[in-house]
């Protein structure tokens, strides 16, 4: 005979599911912090212990450590001595925050706590529209999916409760699959979480279905038996900076862009992204314990998978920035579903991606990029956390 649960263990379970999906339905959906100089640490308590440089010698970056590629980037950039010596002869430091979002690195650029930060489209394009950073290059081009418990169309998801990270890509990507299956938001169930949290949430049945970034779709499909991809779509990630650090210290940004150039052109070899990827997975583990471990190979492979879009040399397309582009269209969508002002047009947006920066790079620079010098851990750059 089939073994009984007991009502009261299945009763406390659905209550610790219920209470972990509002937990993190709060922190996600916490207000932004007002543009200034207050803090937006007391909006995100997941960062309560990170310590930001508020003199001009220190450059405060934000990076996303669950996001394939650019975690395996901004690793490399970490241990750039290049780049950190660089720096210091400017009498500068840089520093490096790990974070679940780009919505949440847009929250810490605002209130001044970051100078620059990783962030996907739909990040990019808001702070973009605010006029508030100023877009290098790119650190990631491929797919953001949708994961559900069993294969279903895009139609079908209506009423379904559907996880999300707020102002993320994935969120974006989720927008655009509910308009293709003739949806808005209105028709579904919205779950924010944050994407180490979705494959287990829906393992337990606390949603039917989630939108994220590699590797959470990877790890649902190989980790959790009939989880699986039923929609994908084209999203980007870019490296932006602040306005105000772009205006006031342009040398040390352009330094930062080539350290990008660098660690794309050194991942370009295969035993040099199983070294990063080694690096990332650490970095995970510390950031999150809540995803399963993956190898390093299967981690490098899906790295590349999303770096042979970047290609050698990590420009903004520039088919992307006309008007009847690719991001061009995504802003539109955005504006008409009230993600961004109505007062914002597409050339003010289009002016804030810089594609003369990684020219100018590439001109005063290259037998820098040339060279690499990647150190293990003990080098002077360092995390907050």
């Amino acid at each position: 005979m089939p073994r009984r649960v007991p009502w009261a263990l299945l009763t406390a379970g659905c209550l610790v599911i219920l209470i972990a999906l509002s937990r993190h339905a709060a922190l996600s959906d916490a207000p932004a912090a007002s543009s200034g100089t207050t803090s937006a640490l007391p909006h995100h308590g997941a960062y309560r212990d990170y310590d930001f440089g508020q003199g001009r010698d220190i450059i405060d970056v934000g990076t996303q450590p669950l996001w394939i590629p650019t975690n395996l980037i901004t690793e490399a950039m970490q241990r750039d001595a290049i780049l950190s010596e660089s720096l210091a002869r400017r009498g500068l430091t840089l520093r490096f925050h790990a974070f679940f979002k780009g919505a949440d690195v847009n929250d810490f650029i605002r209130s001044g706590d970051l100078e620059a930060g990783i962030g996907g489209d739909m990040p990019a394009l808001v702070a973009a529209a605010e006029g508030r950073i100023q877009i290098a290059a790119l650190a990631q081009y491929g797919f953001c999916s949708i994961v559900a418990g069993h294969p279903v169309l895009l139609h079908e998801l209506g009423g379904k409760r559907i996880a999300y990270a707020s102002g993320s890509n994935a969120y974006f990507a989720l927008l655009r699959a509910l308009s293709a299956g003739g949806l808005t938001e209105a028709d579904i169930e919205r779950i924010a979480l944050d994407v180490h949290e979705m494959p287990s949430a829906l393992a337990a049945g606390g949603i039917d279905a989630f939108a994220a970034w590699q590797p959470t779709p990877f790890i649902a499909e190989s980790h959790y038996g009939n989880q699986v991809v039923v929609h994908q779509s084209l999203c980007s990630g870019y490296l932006y900076f602040s306005q105000t650090f772009s205006e006031q210290q342009p040398d040390a940004l352009r330094q930062i862009v080539a350290a990008e150039l660098r660690a794309v052109g050194w991942l370009g070899y295969r035993k040099n992204r199983l070294r990063a990827a080694r690096w990332a997975l650490e970095k995970t583990e510390a950031f999150s314990r809540r995803l399963p471990r993956l190898n390093e190979r299967d981690y490098a492979a899906l790295a590349w998978n999303d770096l042979i879009g970047i290609a050698s040399i990590p420009s903004l397309p520039e088919a992307d920035l006309l008007g009847n582009g690719r991001l061009a269209r995504e802003f539109e969508l955005l504006r008409r579903l009230d993600k961004i002002d109505d007062n914002a047009t597409w050339e003010q947006v289009r002016r804030r991606f810089d594609r003369s920066l990684i020219a100018d790079v590439l001109s005063t620079s290259r037998r820098q990029l040339q060279s690499y010098d990647y150190r293990e851990a003990g080098s002077e750059n360092h995390e907050s956390r």
